[in-house]
């Protein structure tokens, strides 16, 4: 199961300190948000998982109702309905997702040691752990710098942590470079365009407005990701 967020509109850093904040679609929140409790978001982003696989698995959401009261009744009870055609193993998953008491609800590393999740895997899943930051990779600034990246920006945006398009784009390399074990991320400069316009395309995962990227194939700026936005451009 993969999860892609279209945007990051709520959210926030993560931190050990409770939330209070009600927001979000009410059919994926948790009972404990409706109930304007204070929460935990990791806990609350459990929950929102476990609605989001019940839809993949059946076309429709597990709490449903023709008003609030309805669908916020039905969320802190915690029933929903089980079709039959639903293995016993994804039914003991959601059973664990969909904990109405976020402190019996399983962790994000709890669920994906999950049985039902690691079929066909040859290893268990595991949540993405950061890479060590370090010293910054020179063969990734080398790249920025053929993209249109200036040193200084890059040096500035990852050392003190900006999470913006620089730092952002320093990071997808590196994890790039990482994922290809005994090769290199060879200078686009050197290998020439058409090797360029084949990593700016690889990295094209998700739609947003890019215009200004040197080197971008024509016809293809639009569907770049904001990510990697020229930094001179203007926004």
């Amino acid at each position: 199961m993969t999860v892609k967020l279209a945007d990051f509109g709520f959210s926030r850093e993560v931190s050990n300190d409770k939330q209070s904040t009600f927001c979000g679609t009410i059919c994926y929140s948790a009972p404990e948000i409706l109930q304007r409790h204070t929460y935990d978001g990791r806990k609350t982003d459990v929950w929102s998982l476990g609605v989001v696989l019940y839809r993949m698995l059946t076309g429709v959401v597990p709490f449903e109702g023709d008003n609030f009261v309805k669908v916020k009744r039905l969320i802190i009870s915690g029933h929903y309905h089980v079709p039959h055609f639903m293995s016993r193993e994804v039914q003991k998953l959601l059973r664990k997702l969909l904990t109405v008491n976020p402190s019996r609800r399983p962790t994000l590393e709890d669920v994906m040691k999950d049985p039902w999740l690691n079929k066909g895997q040859e290893e268990t899943l595991r949540p993405y752990s950061e890479l060590p930051w370090g010293d910054l990779d020179p063969q990734v600034t080398e790249m920025m710098q053929s993209l249109g990246f200036k040193q200084d920006d890059i040096q500035k945006s990852v050392a003190q942590r900006k999470f913006d398009r620089v730092m952002g784009t320093y990071l997808i390399l590196r994890m790039m470079k990482t994922k290809m074990p005994g090769r290199t991320i060879r200078d686009p400069h050197q290998e020439g365009i058409q090797q360029r316009r084949g990593l700016l395309l690889i990295l094209t995962t998700m739609p947003a407005e890019l215009v200004g990227l040197p080197g971008a194939p024509r016809g293809q700026e639009e569907r770049l990701p904001s990510l990697w936005v020229h930094p001179s451009a203007p926004t």
